[in-house]
């Protein structure tokens, strides 16, 4: 199986969250192409799900992963509305389905960002502490 990698530079304009769902807004360089295209073996957002437990939290929560494939190493950082990292683990699993507990200490109330990367996927949700 082929891979390709295709990197592109682009500005992050806004992350935001609508019907529980993250919106990322991209400005493109001015030579790039904004049309779209088609890719072919795409695999669909069900392949790859990202879930916090409770949530909103007091800071103590499970992330539950689960693919249709091995998981591998996957890095978990979550982010401030600005941008700061204020949590970072490596974690590996040789299964489909992960469920790591985390407990937050001292965070003011607010929205987070977490994501989880692996080799091949990322994804990523909103964490509530109230």
């Amino acid at each position: 199986m082929k891979q390709i990698i295709i990197s592109i530079l682009f500005v992050l304009t806004a992350i935001s969250y609508v019907n529980s769902q993250t919106v990322v807004k991209l400005l493109l360089p001015d030579n790039c192409d904004s049309n779209t295209s088609s890719v072919s073996n795409l695999k669909s957002e069900n392949d790859f799900k990202l879930q916090v437990s409770p949530n909103p939290t007091n800071g103590k929560f499970v992330l539950n992963v689960s693919s249709t494939e091995n998981i591998g190493k996957a890095i978990i950082n979550i982010y401030t509305q600005l941008g700061e990292t204020i949590y970072t683990e490596t974690v590996y699993c040789s299964s489909e389905k992960l469920a790591k507990q985390i407990h937050l200490k001292n965070l003011l109330s607010g929205i987070y960002l977490i994501k989880l990367s692996t080799e091949t996927k990322e994804i990523a949700t909103k964490l509530i502490i109230k």
